[in-house]
């Protein structure tokens, strides 16, 4: 057989062969440039994984110089390398199995966006917001605080649908809102933010005009359709607890009123 033919590594009596050795050099070569590799790729590699993968190829490096050093199979240098050995593979274990899990992670991660977030705009949707607001009272109840509520519509918002279609009209809808707004979309065109203050609620009012009407003048789909905002709130106390149904409802009371004054201006602009 040709394995007959293969170089002889350890002679009894006189240890290593050269070539021997000069294969374990070789081996830590290419176990350095995979370590290189991997620092190259560090930015795309979970942190966990890479330091555990770069202790593996160390432990490893070590176990292949140990194996140069043994005159006796016995010896401690040879015992030393095995040690480095199952360090090695204990890093891999250590680094690579938590990946397996990584993937169900993601997906449940990815299914709880689903069932929490509107999937147009990136806000959360009635039940995220719901779920978020309820551990917010909860904590505004322990610590004596203010909570609110503030409840906006924009008025005319059918007409971007009427007047471009439905891709306008998400495309505008998705510019009027920001991901990092503790905030909901109701649905259609009506949004509830979260004022986990509530004595910001009128400077915090007055930014919502004034970000609204900078947009509506910077977008054309927006300023054609002669959209506006109206705009409610409500204020949650714990000597005067609320649920969220009620502390909804009474802005969207105050909202509804700000929209029904606008009526005769839209009357008398249609005469």
């Amino acid at each position: 057989m040709w394995l007959r033919f293969f170089p002889s590594c350890y002679i009894e009596g006189a240890g290593l062969t050269v070539f021997k050795i000069a294969s374990e050099y070789l081996i830590c070569l290419i176990l350095l440039g995979a370590a290189w590799r991997f620092f190259i790729l560090r930015k795309h590699l979970p942190p966990f994984l890479y330091v555990n993968l770069i202790f593996s190829l160390a432990f490893t490096i070590f176990s292949e110089l140990s194996f140069t050093l043994y005159s006796d199979v016995y010896g401690k240098m040879n015992f030393l390398g095995h040690i480095f050995k199952l360090l090695s593979f204990y890093f891999i274990f250590r680094g690579v199995i938590p990946m397996f899990e990584r993937p169900y992670d993601i997906i449940s991660n990815e299914l709880k966006k689903c069932v929490l977030l509107d999937y147009l705009t990136g806000l959360y949707n009635r039940r995220g917001f719901i779920e978020f607001t309820e551990k917010e009272l909860a904590r505004a109840s322990r610590e004596g605080n203010d909570l609110g509520i503030i409840l906006l519509d924009l008025d005319k918002f059918k007409n971007v649908n009427d007047m471009f279609g439905h891709i306008a009209r998400d495309k505008t809808l998705k510019s009027c809102t920001r991901k990092n707004d503790i905030a909901c979309r109701l649905g259609g065109d009506e949004f509830v933010v979260l004022v986990t203050n509530g004595k910001d609620i009128p400077a915090l009012m007055q930014r919502i005009r004034r970000e609204i009407e900078r947009w509506i003048i910077s977008n054309k789909i927006a300023r054609k359709s002669g959209i506006s905002v109206s705009i409610g709130s409500s204020i949650w106390n714990p000597g005067k607890p609320k649920d969220i149904d009620l502390l909804i409802k009474e802005a969207d009371q105050k909202m509804y009123q700000e929209k029904k004054s606008k009526t005769p201006e839209r009357n008398t602009n249609d005469l």
